[in-house]
């Protein structure tokens, strides 16, 4: 005489499979919010050197002198002309980002010389930020 046990449970195979697929997306879970991040850094250097130009024109309208945009390949600081005396401690680009071109002059009546100053991400995409000569305001331009 047999007895017939119903089944109960799952196989070590489903058990094994259901492991693998969860660590294969917790993986991926892991990869994209790491990409966030570096997403998120980027946008607040962004941030950062928009803001600091704001500051710039405010600051040469308030002390009525020319103030200087400055910066070196991964930080940037503002100057007070004539003497070239830096305003306050220079700011940091994160790890990776790199800024070029010239940096602009504010004058007192808000007006600046303009230009544009490219930023090379982590991952080789640049971004433009313009500075118009007539208002001295700045805006960001997505590059490639």
């Amino acid at each position: 005489m047999s007895m017939k046990y119903p089944f109960r449970g799952f196989t070590l195979l489903e058990v094994v499979l259901v492991l693998v697929l969860a660590s294969v997306a917790v993986g991926l879970a892991v990869l994209s919010l790491g990409r966030l991040s570096e997403q998120a850094e980027v946008r607040t250097a962004l941030r950062q050197v928009q803001a600091a130009l704001g500051t710039a024109r405010s600051l040469a309208i308030r002390e009525r002198r020319p103030v200087a945009f400055r910066h070196g390949q991964d930080r940037f600081w503002l100057e007070l002309l004539p003497e070239g005396r830096p305003w306050r401690r220079p700011w940091r680009l994160p790890q990776g980002m790199r800024l070029k071109g010239q940096g602009p002059v504010f004058f007192p009546k808000g007006n600046s010389t303009g230009g544009a100053l490219s930023i090379l991400g982590p991952q080789g995409r640049t971004y433009v930020i313009r500075v118009q000569k007539s208002t001295g305001k700045s805006r960001l331009y997505p590059g490639s």
